[in-house]
């Protein structure tokens, strides 16, 4: 009854097994390789697509306004960098 089907251990193997490995390990490295190149295409090209481009870009922030700050009592709002910085003097030799 079982023996009307060759041995799975001696009869010689098939394409997709003898190079199904490596074809599985090739098409994954090129679909790889294709989402690198689109993804720096991307980067250096920044196509602009009409719809994608409004959705996933943030409008400009606007200034709020009549923007206070809620201080504790006693506290005061405090400018910090209000004048440039002076530059430290040269040392001379």
């Amino acid at each position: 009854m079982f023996k009307d089907r060759d041995d799975k251990w001696t009869r010689p193997r098939g394409f997709w097994e003898l190079n199904g490995g490596d074809l599985l390990m090739l098409l994954t490295a090129l679909f790889f390789l294709a989402l690198a190149v689109g993804g720096f295409g991307m980067v250096l090209v920044q196509p602009r697509i009409h719809g994608l481009h409004e959705l996933f870009s943030d409008p400009p922030p606007t200034p709020p306004a009549n923007q206070k700050l809620h201080l504790a009592p006693g506290e005061t709002e405090m400018k910090l960098y209000a004048i440039p910085a002076k530059k430290p003097a040269e040392s001379q030799k």
